[in-house]
């Protein structure tokens, strides 16, 4: 079986084509890949941001509780007074990005363990 010259060149086409969309698609699905790698590292970072925000802010608490106990002035207990205030307001802040991130991480127990911090504050004074 002889092929013609009009079958040879469709078959060129057609192997040409073939690859092409074969290129085509293998470049779709690794793009597609980029980009859920993409905004998974995205909301790892807000998680993360969340986390240096949580401890930024515990750390306030701390150095006002530092500095009345070396000073005795009781104006210096107002950054721990926020963090017991506000502390509620922060996890909830924690755990949407944990849940948007889409971890499972247990509101109680970070709580249990902050709570537990500050009470050892507290009795310090």
């Amino acid at each position: 079986m002889t092929y013609k010259i009009g079958h040879k060149i469709f078959t060129g086409y057609a192997v040409a084509f073939l690859a092409l969309a074969v290129l085509a698609l293998g470049s779709f699905f690794a793009v597609k890949e980029l980009d859920e790698n993409f905004k998974e590292g995205q909301i790892s970072r807000d998680l993360v941001d969340k986390l240096e925000a949580f401890h930024d802010f515990i750390v306030q608490g701390q150095q006002g509780h530092r500095v009345f106990l070396l000073s005795g002035n009781e104006a210096q207990l107002a950054p721990i007074r926020k963090v017991e205030n506000e502390i509620d307001i922060q996890f909830q802040k924690l755990q949407t990005a944990a849940v948007q991130g889409g971890l499972d991480i247990s509101q109680a127990n970070i709580e249990e363990r902050s709570k537990t911090l500050l009470a050892a504050y507290r009795s310090e004074e």
